[in-house]
């Protein structure tokens, strides 16, 4: 009877742990920005955020758990809406309330450089022909950024590591003063303070 019951509450348990993946964040992420575009908002850009290997676990309010499988990603949409710049934040175990923003250059900056964001991407850490073994013994690093780019007429994607955006003396990065300057880089470093400000704020959705 011990025994029974013991196996009843891992059961239980189980079966009130969700395990989400990549591809559910993303998945959820298409069904919003589906939404926007179906309320006529056609510009708006997603920033994914990741580290290869990162594993979460949440309690969420009905007390169930959600645990990562695989990688625990965050994906930020931003947007404008009836002039309001706002901000919602995805991740593994669902959605969050979207948030108003109280500045607009986010956006501003997404719309003065659309075409240069949708078009200019980040180049592979490259060092050099000569350059043979390992890449950079000393430093792993198995971060990335993701963005999705749309616009009234397209949709551009595009992901990078950050160790891309690196040098080494030892191996240097031959594209490193390239990526340094293209515009994608400028907006994921504009976005670090105002995604850092808006953490604390976020509530999950109830879908």
């Amino acid at each position: 009877m011990k025994k029974l019951t013991i196996l009843l509450i891992i059961c239980t348990v189980s079966l009130s742990m969700a395990q989400r993946d990549e591809v559910y964040v993303r998945n959820e992420v298409s069904k919003f920005a589906k939404s926007l575009q179906e309320r006529g908002i056609d510009t708006f850009f997603v920033n994914e955020r990741f580290c290869t290997g990162t594993v979460e676990m949440f309690t969420l309010d009905d007390g169930s758990r959600c645990i990562t499988q695989g990688t625990y990603l965050e994906s930020f949409v931003f947007w404008e809406e009836e002039g309001a710049p706002m901000i919602k934040k995805f991740d593994n175990c669902g959605w969050f309330y979207s948030l108003p923003l109280e500045t607009n250059e986010a956006i501003d900056f997404y719309k003065e450089h659309t075409m240069d964001l949708q078009t200019n991407k980040v180049k592979r850490y490259d060092a050099g022909p000569m350059r043979t073994g390992p890449l950079l013994r000393t430093e792993v690093n198995n971060c990335h950024r993701g963005f999705d780019f749309y616009s009234a007429d397209s949709i551009s994607s595009h992901e990078y590591n950050l160790l891309y955006l690196k040098t080494n003396r030892d191996a240097p990065n031959m594209n490193y003063d390239y990526n340094q300057r293209l515009k994608v880089v400028a907006l994921d470093t504009l976005l670090d303070p105002i995604i850092e400000k808006a953490q604390p704020n976020f509530r999950r959705q109830k879908i």
